[in-house]
């Protein structure tokens, strides 16, 4: 799973292009203001989704009528609402968690992982030593800025 805003995507982009076996494990919870204006190959990405390469959730914050959606409620929703998405995308699928952008979004993102984690194994302790080995064995790492 990669999670992105739009200025961190080339690198989504390249590890999804080397995925060439039809295995839709990857997603992409891309988040940016405006699909029309700032959705980094957008054309790739539903190229992707068409050959099974690739799921994508997308998060355009400023194109909603009413509030905002940002890509950490995009996560939370994606599979039912409670994060269950990531949660199987973690635990079932022995999946790797990919955070690239702004320090904001990086660390609400996480927050929503730990929460979802939370929800599942019972403690916030165990979801959090659960991302720490992720971290540790490559699985999950963030690259976020100011």
């Amino acid at each position: 799973m990669m999670q992105n805003g739009a200025t961190s995507i080339s690198s989504s982009a390249t590890t999804v292009e080397g995925n060439r076996d039809g295995n839709d494990d990857n997603i992409l919870v891309f988040g940016c203001r405006s699909k029309a204006k700032d959705y980094y190959y957008g054309e790739e990405w539903e190229e992707f989704v068409k050959t099974k390469r690739l799921r994508i959730i997308p998060a355009f914050s400023r194109d909603q009528k009413v509030g905002k959606l940002y890509v950490q409620r995009a996560l939370r929703e994606a599979g039912g609402g409670s994060g269950e998405l990531i949660v199987q995308h973690i635990l079932e699928h022995n999946g790797a968690v990919y955070i690239a952008g702004g320090s904001k979004m990086a660390r609400a993102v996480k927050d929503e992982i730990v929460e979802a984690l939370t929800n599942t194994l019972g403690s916030e302790k165990t979801a959090k030593k659960l991302l720490n080995k992720l971290k540790r064995t490559g699985k999950f790492s963030i690259e976020a800025w100011s």
